[in-house]
């Protein structure tokens, strides 16, 4: 009776203990390094849970083992482990990111500036890669080939990605380098009439290619001109596109200034033309009916120069000059 009762309980304690031991599959994994591992795919594992099995799939993608090879995989390293039905699988998956353009922009930068091109240029890729990453990678270009024509700018680079522990990449690319200068110019489209404000203005990267003839070179030539005709944004702004902003118009009341033995005398007047500033303009004083030349100091306001004769003298009496703003036009 004691044999049999001993037999049975090793036969349980054996049931027992080899399924708490057994190993179980994982589903869907989500890897982190370059190699794949025994604990990748079986839970529950003893000593061999870190044996490397294998590449892990590249960033951005995925492997999927199929019940047979994870069979074939418990066999060889002794996991207690059978698929129960054909359809099981594990799926490995690595995250990745694609390749950051600015990374690549920098590395083909210092090379177009060790063949001679300008620090200031614009680079236009014909077809730009986007090779995925790890999440965690520090991607390292250098630039292996490159052929670059200085008369047309136009480039074609070999280069090499280190990504940490995964294998380098090589990308080839080709495109042009467009010299650039830095230029103020439009941040939107501006209509003819309209006046620029501060706001209007930026500092761009203007491709040299696109400057022709006399542009603004800062923005105290932008603010407060008015367009002549419409003017595009992120473009060159030519100076003949614009003009002055007139700050005194024909007809309306102006405040003549007239500095007199250190006296500065002061008079309404009626300007007869329109004016920008420091432009020489004719005014009329409505009481006497003088016209005088003014330069425009200011909105509505002008400056007449010590000792100006009036253009049209005042009058003494009724009857006097047929004074019309037409007539000084």
């Amino acid at each position: 009776m004691f044999r049999p009762l001993l037999f049975f309980a090793s036969v349980l304690l054996s049931f027992c203990f080899g399924h708490a031991l057994a190993a179980s599959l994982r589903a869907v994994v989500e890897l982190s390094g370059p190699e794949v591992r025994l604990s990748d795919l079986f839970a529950g594992l003893g000593p061999d849970a870190d044996r490397v099995l294998g590449p892990s799939p590249a960033p951005g993608e995925r492997i999927i083992v199929g019940a047979a090879q994870l069979a074939a995989i418990a066999r060889q390293f002794h996991v207690d482990w059978q698929p129960s039905t054909r359809t099981e699988r594990v799926v490995l998956e690595r995250p990745g990111r694609a390749l950051p353009r600015e990374v690549v922009l920098d590395a083909l930068k210092r090379a177009l500036a060790d063949a001679g091109c300008s620090d200031h240029c614009q680079i236009d890729v014909a077809t730009f890669p986007r090779p995925m990453i790890a999440l965690d990678a520090t991607p390292k270009p250098v630039v292996e080939q490159f052929d670059y024509d200085v008369a047309s700018g136009n480039f074609v680079a070999v280069m090499s990605v280190a990504r940490d522990n995964d294998a380098p990449l090589r990308i080839r690319l080709s495109g042009r380098a467009s010299p650039t200068a830095a230029l103020p110019v439009l941040a939107r489209r501006v209509l003819p009439g309209a006046v620029i404000e501060a706001g209007d203005v930026k500092i761009s990267e203007v491709r040299t290619s696109l400057i022709h003839g006399e542009v603004a070179q800062s923005p105290d030539q932008l603010i407060g001109h008015v367009v002549k005709r419409m003017i595009a944004a992120n473009q060159p702004v030519a100076l003949a596109d614009l003009g002055a902003q007139e700050l005194v118009q024909r007809g309306s009341p102006v405040l003549m200034t007239l500095d007199v033995g250190g006296l500065s005398v002061r008079v309404e007047g009626e300007a007869l033309q329109d004016g920008a500033l420091d432009d020489h303009i004719k005014v009329r004083n409505p009481l006497s009916l003088a016209v005088i030349d003014a330069v425009v100091t200011g909105p509505n306001t002008v400056r007449v120069a010590p000792g100006s004769l009036p253009l049209v003298p005042p009058q003494s009496g009724p009857g006097g000059y047929p004074l019309t703003p037409a007539a000084y036009r």
